[in-house]
């Protein structure tokens, strides 16, 4: 930890990141300027945008590095190939920091660690873009479009639950998509949100994530599709939509409607 002095106020702040694995303070290591000079009590001196930037950068720090290290060896191998192709090109640690936040959300989102608890649809309008709201391990709320938005849950189920209905309850889209239970502050998903909805209306990091394991099914046979054609594409269970293949590819039109194929 290093202790900062403000140069405008003479006030004592404080920096910090600690590596979750080894418990070593490394704050000095990732302070990269501003920290080279120092008051007579060795109290590293900046002035307070300095401070204010460095605290901030730490903080997304620390984030990383705890969740990199609550994976197991091989996902926080794949994580960290992951952000290291994402941030390839960005020179800026502000610019870095931002992409590798957003790959840890995006690993969350598709690992299990953040929790479908609701929908709306962008601008409460039935045909706009569907917004996912999230709830992750530690009750806090975010929405699938990336908007920031500042709901902590206070450590429980139940107050992220009542900050979700209170933000967007009253939308005329606003669709639950999950249940909790009190008293082991448990989320269970009980509805994926999708059916019903048009290809178009789903976000494109969400149709590449369904995508990834489809299948393109012949309607008639139900075998795998061997020729180019019209098909039924087996996103997920419980979760289709009709298709196409051409020329190997799988084509969905914006306004195919996804649906359970066996409800």
């Amino acid at each position: 930890m290093l202790k900062i002095k403000i140069i405008e106020t003479g006030k004592i702040e404080t920096l910090s990141v600690t590596d979750p694995n080894t418990g070593i303070d490394w704050t000095a290591d990732f302070i990269t300027d501003g920290g080279n000079q120092h008051d007579d009590d060795g109290n590293t001196i900046m002035d307070q945008d300095t401070y204010n930037f460095w605290s901030a950068a730490c903080d997304r720090q620390q984030q990383i590095d705890d969740y990199r290290w609550s994976l197991s060896q091989d996902d926080r191998n794949t994580l960290d190939q992951l952000i290291i192709d994402a941030v390839d090109g960005y020179n800026d640690l502000d610019d870095q920091l931002n992409v590798s936040m957003e790959m840890i959300k995006n690993h969350r989102r598709e690992n299990g660690k953040m929790k479908k608890v609701a929908k709306i649809n962008a601008n409460d309008q039935i045909d706009g873009e569907i917004i996912f709201i999230l709830v992750d391990a530690n009750f806090e709320v975010s929405v699938s479009n990336g908007d920031d938005v500042c709901l902590v849950g206070n450590g429980t189920a139940a107050r992220a639950f009542e900050d979700v209905e209170i933000s967007w309850g009253r939308w005329n889209t606003f669709q639950w998509l999950a249940e909790y239970d009190e008293s082991t502050n448990a989320i269970n998903e009980t509805d994926s949100g999708l059916i019903g909805c048009k290809w178009g209306q789903i976000a494109a990091d969400t149709q590449s994530q369904l995508l990834r394991n489809a299948s393109a099914v012949d309607g008639v046979v139900g075998d795998n599709m061997k020729i180019d054609g019209p098909c039924i594409i087996d996103l997920m269970d419980n979760l289709a939509v009709s298709g196409n293949v051409v020329d190997g590819d799988i084509i969905i039109a914006d306004d195919a409607i996804l649906y359970d194929p066996i409800g």
